[in-house]
């Protein structure tokens, strides 16, 4: 999680001499784009990225690890398939005096594809021998009678 947000804050745009975050970027988008509803909305919700990723950290010390799960693929998806974007426009789309950039986009993806890996480990059920069940040694109980 420390890694998604953390490459939301790296550059993600240069525009001349001067590089933008994806919260900066966001906000350009939300002033001047006149995109639709949907990414119009998700414009608006990119601000929010860092405290949703705190409530599946809340979620996790509360040891509701289902939940937790489920809000971790919930926000990894999208905000992997916002980085993917990035990446593939920075390659793509690279001009002398606008252009995207890597670094941003790049550690975003990485972050949400690691958070939506331990998104399904914790969605899988334990094993028998992670809950002691399939253990070979007997747990102790009430002496046999003789």
């Amino acid at each position: 999680m420390v890694v998604l947000v953390a490459g939301t804050f790296l550059p993600w745009v240069r525009s001349g001499r001067v590089s933008r975050n994806s919260y900066e970027l966001a906000g350009v988008g939300v002033r001047r784009l006149d995109a639709g509803p949907w990414i119009e909305g998700a414009l608006q919700a990119w601000p929010f990225l860092g405290p949703l990723w705190a409530v599946v950290v809340v979620l996790m010390v509360l040891r509701r690890r289902r939940s937790a799960a489920v809000a971790s693929l919930v926000l990894a998806v999208p905000t992997g398939l916002v980085a993917l974007c990035g990446v593939v426009l920075a390659v793509r789309f690279d001009a002398p005096t606008i252009g995207g950039v890597w670094p941003g986009p790049a550690v975003t993806l990485v972050g949400a594809v690691g958070c939506a890996v331990a998104g399904v480990a914790l969605l899988r059920r334990p094993t028998a021998t992670e809950t002691g069940a399939g253990s070979p040694v007997a747990p102790p109980g009430p002496p046999r009678p003789r």
